[in-house]
């Protein structure tokens, strides 16, 4: 198989906070996000993903680009996609679908996956990365008034 996902190194970490940016202005529809002094998202919790053991970083590529980022937590043993993005540019390509398929893999066990009801697209997305990846059934619950959470299992990949 080929590898489209890989842990992002320290020396990364600003390339996954660059890919930052227009993921948390596209997810600003949807929900409020902070701005600060300098115009720039805030998300606090990014140096966290190469001091905490329970946090994992990754770049998502399209052959040797750079084409998105996820961040996986572990919370008392259940999995969290915390965030997931794909460039525009290579979006309904399939790749998101193998690097999300290919993160469950990486991290078998429980997930809990959660998206905002009213963005359809990653609604059906990670709707259908649940039902292609799951060991049983999916099921879902609110997560607050204006979130759905996915929760399913998963196995490691064979091979």
């Amino acid at each position: 198989m080929i590898r489209t996902v890989r842990p992002a190194t320290i020396d990364e970490k600003t390339i996954v906070g660059a890919l930052q940016q227009p993921y948390l202005h596209e997810l600003n529809q949807y929900g409020t996000m902070t701005l600060d002094k300098s115009g720039h998202y805030v998300y606090r919790y990014l140096d966290a993903y190469w001091t905490e053991q329970s946090r994992y970083p990754y770049l998502i590529f399209h052959g040797r680009k750079v084409a998105g980022f996820a961040l996986v937590r572990d919370v008392r043993g259940t999995h969290l996609m915390a965030e997931f993005f794909i460039l525009y540019l290579y979006r309904r390509s399939g790749l998101g679908m193998r690097a999300a398929s290919e993160l469950l893999a990486r991290h078998p066990g429980k997930w809990h996956i959660e998206f905002y009801n009213t963005n359809t697209g990653a609604a059906a997305f990670w709707r259908e990365v649940a039902v292609r990846n799951a060991v049983g059934v999916v099921r879902e619950r609110k997560a607050g008034w204006t979130r759905t959470c996915l929760i399913l299992e998963t196995k490691r990949a064979e091979g």
